[in-house]
């Protein structure tokens, strides 16, 4: 389903948010909207920073953030608490770029990111020992979003934050992943999408994001 900005805006709640925050996954008719599709077709409508419904869910994201237990997410498999701030900084950098908040959690990620590629080849048992050493934690072997990097979230939350030769591999790494980026293109983003305007659209989303990398231009298309 597509909803209009006044549609979207009418739901809005007084705390910024949309009621319950995680899920991206298109709108079913009939259900409440989340928090996240709701600032995903916002920023598709043009909505920025500057204007006062994101604001707002900005506000209500930024007062979430430092929560020391989270208070928006729970999840079983997934940390709630590295996931949700996961989810939240990344929100936040794409509508504030320079977030403070977010770039605290984009290093976090960044060193495990680095890690990973600090041999040129991706290396997953260095990933693991970074994220250890930034989370406290080994992720659960079932939390495919933590076990990797491969997701909107984590897309989202590193631009301007890698070395150049981290950045230029991990793009590599993204764009011949046989599973996509997670929540946004199923499918390696190295192929073209066929003729299914759906299948069009989610791939353009996806190179969306990583155009917002300096490198993504020179990466192999």
């Amino acid at each position: 389903m597509t909803y209009t900005a006044d549609q979207i805006l009418a739901q809005q709640r007084p705390d910024g948010s949309w009621g319950y925050f995680h899920t991206l996954s298109v709108p079913v008719k009939g259900k409440p909207l989340t928090t996240e599709q709701a600032l995903r077709r916002l920023r598709e409508l043009g909505y920025t920073a500057q204007d006062e419904p994101i604001q707002r869910a900005i506000a209500y994201m930024e007062y979430h953030l430092p929560k020391p237990v989270p208070t928006i997410f729970y999840e079983k498999t997934h940390d709630p608490k590295i996931f949700t701030d996961l989810m939240l900084a990344a929100w936040l950098k794409l509508f504030v770029p320079d977030h403070p908040g977010a770039a605290r959690v984009a290093r976090q990620w960044a060193a495990a990111v680095e890690a990973a590629f600090e041999n040129g080849a991706r290396d997953q048992a260095a990933y693991l020992r970074e994220f250890q050493a930034q989370f406290g934690k080994l992720p659960n072997p079932r939390a495919a979003i933590l076990t990797d990097f491969v997701s909107f979230y984590h897309i989202a939350l590193l631009p301007g934050m890698l070395t150049p030769a981290t950045e230029s591999a991990m793009l590599d790494y993204v764009l011949s992943n046989p599973r996509g980026i997670h929540y946004i293109y199923r499918e390696p983003l190295n192929r073209p999408p066929g003729d299914s305007p759906s299948k069009i659209k989610r791939y353009k989303e996806a190179i969306a994001l990583l155009e917002r990398y300096a490198l993504y231009p020179l990466a192999p298309s």
